[in-house]
């Protein structure tokens, strides 16, 4: 992803506390983003999953993880 994505984005804290991480086979997903330990609380996690998908965290392109949130590019 380094020729796409700035390597900053990754090494810099979110808005909501954390750090991004690619993930790639990993959570039953071929590729995803995840906000890995986010400091705000899981209504927030919410609030995101509404803007960007169904506002479910238990389905969709947007999931719970462990310790964090998961953006699935290629289930």
């Amino acid at each position: 992803m380094e020729d796409y994505i700035k390597t900053s984005v990754f090494t810099s804290e979110t808005p909501a506390g954390g750090r991004y991480d690619w993930d790639e086979g990993v959570f039953g997903i071929t590729a995803g983003v995840s906000l890995q330990n986010p400091s705000v609380d899981n209504t927030v996690l919410v609030e995101i999953d509404k803007i960007v998908d169904d506002g479910n965290l238990n389905s969709g392109f947007v999931r719970s993880r462990p310790g964090g949130l998961l953006y699935i590019i290629e289930g």
